[in-house]
Parts: C-alpha cells; sequence; structure tokens
C-alpha cells in the first residue's frame, strides 16, 4: 500500500525534508490524512445536509473549514515547514470539531467522534517531536475544558436540528472517522513492516560483512604467521652459507694459508668479512622479528648490571660516533641490577645508539641517562639533537622495515628493523618504548622496564630510599 502511493505523495513533499529521513516518512502520512480525511468528513457533511439544509452561517463555517484542509499538502510543498503545518492543522481539526458539536447536538454531536483522531495523527506526525506533542494536548485539553465550561455554565447548546434527526449522521459520521483512523493507521503500520523489512536487509548485510571481515582477518593472520615462518626458516638457510662466506674471508685477509700475492686481494677479503657481518646482521634482525612474531622468541634471563651494560655499548658505538663528529655524554648513576636478558639489553641500546648517531650531524650531540623511578622500574633515555622526525611519521618508525624523512636519503643507512626490534624486545621484558621527536630539533627515546624486573636486593634498597 505505502509503495503505491509514494509517487503521488512524494510530489507535495519537498526535497529538504526527503533528505531528513526522520521527517519524511511523518510529511508522507501529513499528506494522505488530509486527502482521505477531508473527503470522509465532507460525506458526512452531505448527510447533515439533508437534515438541515437551511444551515446557513454555522454550516458554511464548517464546509468551509474541512475543505481548506485540502490546501495543507500545496502549502507543504511551498514552505516546507512540517512542523508548524502539523500544529496547525490539529488546532485547526480540534477548534472546528468542537465548533461543530457546539452548533449541532452537543455532547451528542455527529462531530465529536473525529477529535479521537487528534492523538492517532499527533503520534503518527510527531511522535519524535515531544515539544510538539506536549503543546498538542495542552491545546486540545484547553478546548474540551472551554466546551465543557459552555456545556455547564450556559444556557444549553443550539438545537437546530432534533437529536433524533442526527442519529442517521452520527452513525456516518462513526464510521467515517474509523475508516480515517484505520487507514491511516494500516498506512503506518506498511511503513514500520518497510522498514523492519529494510532494517532486516542491513542486519542481514552487516552480519555478512561482519563473517568476510572475520575470515579476511584469519587469512590475513595466516598470510602473517607463513611470512614470519617462511622468514625464519630463509634465515637459517641464508645464515649458515654466510658463516662460510665470512670465515673464508676472514682466512684470505689474515693470509691464515700463506700470502695471497696481491695487497688488493688482501683488502677484498676484508670488505667480503665487513660486508658479511653487516649481511648476517641484518638476517639476524629479521629472524629475531619473525620469531617474536611466531612466540617462539625465548629471553635468556640472568641479574646483570644496567650501567655497565650501557657503558659497553657506548664503547662499541664511540667510534662510528666520533667518526661523525658527535659525542656520546652519559652520567652513570649507582649499579642498576636488572633480571633479564642481558645480550638483548644490549641489543636494544646498540639499535637506539646507532640510530642517534646515524642522525646527528656533526656538533651534534647525544645523551643517555638511566635511574630508578620508585614504584615504576627503572628509566632508561637516548637522546639527539639530530635531524628528528616529523610528528605523524612517529608511528610509521616504529614498524618494520619503515623509514621516513631525510633517513631515507641520508648517509646512515640502515633497514627499518632497530626501532621495531627494541620495541619488541622491551615489551618482551614488561617493559614499554616510546618515541618523542620534532623535525629537526632531535629525538628522545624512553625505555622503561618493570618493577619486577629489578633484582630483589635491587628493589628492597630502592624501597628502603624511597622510605627514607
Amino acid at each position: 500500500m505505502a509503495l503505491a502511493l509514494y509517487p503521488i505523495i512524494d510530489w507535495f513533499i519537498p526535497e529538504q525534508l526527503h533528505r531528513r529521513r526522520n521527517v519524511l516518512e511523518g510529511a508522507r502520512l501529513f499528506v494522505l490524512t488530509h486527502f482521505s480525511g477531508a473527503p470522509l468528513a465532507l460525506v458526512v457533511l452531505c448527510s447533515l445536509y439533508a437534515v438541515d439544509p437551511a444551515g446557513g452561517r454555522r454550516y458554511s463555517v464548517v464546509v468551509a473549514g474541512i475543505a481548506s484542509f485540502l490546501a495543507y499538502p500545496l502549502l507543504l510543498r511551498i514552505t516546507g515547514w512540517f512542523d508548524l503545518l502539523t500544529f496547525v492543522s490539529l488546532e485547526q481539526l480540534g477548534l472546528l470539531t468542537l465548533y461543530g458539536a457546539y452548533e449541532y447536538g452537543g455532547p451528542a454531536s455527529p462531530f465529536l467522534p473525529w477529535v479521537i483522531a487528534i492523538p492517532v495523527i499527533l503520534l503518527n506526525h510527531l511522535g519524535s517531536r515531544r515539544q510538539y506533542r506536549v503543546l498538542v494536548f495542552v491545546a486540545l485539553a484547553a478546548h474540551l475544558l472551554a466546551f465543557y465550561a459552555l456545556y455547564r455554565g450556559g444556557s444549553g447548546f443550539p438545537a437546530p436540528v432534533s437529536a433524533d434527526a442526527l442519529t442517521a449522521v452520527d452513525l456516518l459520521s462513526l464510521f467515517c472517522a474509523a475508516v480515517f483512523v484505520a487507514t491511516t493507521s494500516l498506512y503506518h503500520s506498511s511503513i514500520i513492516g518497510l522498514q523492519q523489512t529494510e532494517l532486516g536487509h542491513e542486519v542481514r548485510a552487516r552480519r555478512l560483512t561482519e563473517v568476510q571481515l572475520r575470515e579476511a582477518k584469519e587469512e590475513a593472520e595466516r598470510a602473517s604467521r607463513a611470512k614470519s615462518e617462511f622468514l625464519a626458516k630463509m634465515s637459517h638457510e641464508l645464515r649458515t652459507p654466510l658463516n662460510a662466506i665470512i670465515g673464508f674471508s676472514q682466512v684470505i685477509a689474515s693470509q691464515l694459508l700463506g700470502p695471497v700475492g696481491l695487497a688488493r686481494y688482501v683488502e677484498y677479503g676484508g670488505d667480503i668479512e665487513r660486508s658479511g657481518h653487516h649481511l648476517l646482521q641484518i638476517i639476524g634482525d629479521i629472524l629475531d622479528l619473525a620469531k617474536i612474531e611466531t612466540g617462539k622468541f625465548v629471553l635468556h634471563e640472568s641479574d646483570f648490571d644496567l650501567v655497565a651494560v650501557v657503558h659497553e655499548a657506548i664503547d662499541l658505538l664511540r667510534p662510528l660516533a666520533e667518526t661523525r663528529g658527535v659525542p656520546i655524554l652519559f652520567d652513570p648513576p649507582d649499579a642498576i641490577v636488572l633480571r633479564g636478558d642481558e645480550l638483548r639489553v644490549k641489543q636494544i641500546l646498540l639499535n637506539l645508539l646507532s640510530n642517534a648517531a646515524k642522525f646527528t650531524e656533526r656538533g651534534g650531540v647525544i645523551r643517555l641517562a638511566a635511574g630508578r623511578e620508585p614504584g615504576a622500574g627503572v628509566r632508561l633515555t637516548v637522546s639527539d639533537t639530530g635531524i628528528g622526525i616529523p610528528a605523524g611519521d612517529v608511528e610509521r618508525v616504529l614498524q618494520p622495515f619503515e623509514q621516513v624523512g631525510e633517513a631515507v636519503t641520508s648517509n646512515g643507512g640502515g633497514t627499518g628493523l632497530g626501532l621495531p626490534l627494541s620495541r619488541e624486545l622491551v615489551v618482551l621484558h614488561g617493559g614499554t618504548l616510546s618515541l618523542a621527536s620534532e623535525r629537526g630539533r632531535g629525538t628522545v627515546v624512553t625505555v622503561t622496564f618493570p618493577e619486577t624486573r629489578m633484582a630483589k636486593r635491587e628493589a628492597a634498597v630502592a624501597e628502603l630510599r624511597a622510605v627514607l
């Protein structure tokens, strides 16, 4: 029913109301009720004319009021004032119904059954707008009180037509009012049915999308695991021949089996060895990331002095920093004993220091700081005054193989594995790695190890110091 009437009804609804989905169906009901209610009411007036042909002014007022309802859909198309027109229309219906009841029969008037149409229309048109509902009900209550006051306090209602003569009109009016309410309700229920059908289609579509997304996620996870397992296997396969290459290049470079003959061959042997070690380190980083992703990475834990590990890392990276003219400053605190994988912690420090040295220009500086945080464990920071990272790229550099900005074209090189691997190793220790950077102002990397990583003796000392 609703779909068949849409083309006719929608002509009276302006474009701005079509774009408001929460108003559109109410506007359609507005048009339907005026085009169905007015003709039904005019049928009742025809039967009333049969019993009161000399109605004169009172009859003309009612006829004009009923006929004017046919103009409301056109006014809606012209103005688009749906809420205001609905309120005015309901007010007119209430006043006209009570006026007709006053002139024809009082409480037994054939006009009074139409009062029941007001709340039906109100809820269908303005059900979601509370302020209009309250306003219409208050106005209707005021009209009914005024009608009752006239009935009780006045000299009675006019009686141009006897009650017996109005009996047939009463029955016809009651029937027409019931048809009007039923038509409106049926149309409203068909709309609800359509909306429920559309909602059902949407729910099924969303469920299908959810299933597809879940399958895609599972497929991506399987692909990621397959990739990690492939990298792990290939890393093992590559390391074996690479170790042989490095070993033979060392033999050539050191002329262990006798003189090579040409000095340039000795240099080539050294180049092969250095390149082999660099490639072996890259393969080792890929293998470590693959093991972490597949959950096969194992920490070899022991108690060690973090400050001593920091010194070792600085000693290893100092030649690179000095070559670039960048000093490494570290004000060592007292010994900090951690429980963890000493080799991996040193690897974290080497990666952070290496990045700082590569991307800090001559004249810059690298600073390290380490200390205990009462109740929060140990904090380690590596800061530099290098090229920095654009704010929008900070998260990217923490992803494997990602390099951004000047890091791609600088002479620092690298594969983009250092920071992601360092963060994963810190997370395996139960800690966090955060990065703050500003382009042209440098970078600060903060590593925290939880208090549970402090050796028992160290934790007791830190707790005692906090109390004192």
